[in-house]
């Protein structure tokens, strides 16, 4: 099972607000590592609430990135 099994939308939008500020954080203090962990978990935590087709989740951006949805089995879909 997904660890964001049982998390409605609402909870999840507002973990990947709190991640994103981590992120900032992060990146005052130089800490790439750090932010790209967090930053992983958010759009990852994003793929698992987004619809079918979302840009940058199951199509590429103009920059030419794809994260690839999150699944419900703990796997990745790419």
């Amino acid at each position: 099972m997904h660890p964001l099994t049982g998390f409605n939308r609402e909870e999840i939008v507002f973990y990947c607000k709190q991640l994103i500020h981590q992120v900032q954080a992060r990146l005052e203090t130089d800490d790439v590592e750090a932010a790209a962990w967090r930053l992983a978990d958010a759009l990852g935590s994003l793929s698992f609430i987004s619809t079918y087709g979302a840009m940058g989740i199951d199509t590429y951006t103009g920059l030419g990135f794809k994260l690839g949805k999150a699944s419900d089995d703990n796997t990745k879909q790419t």
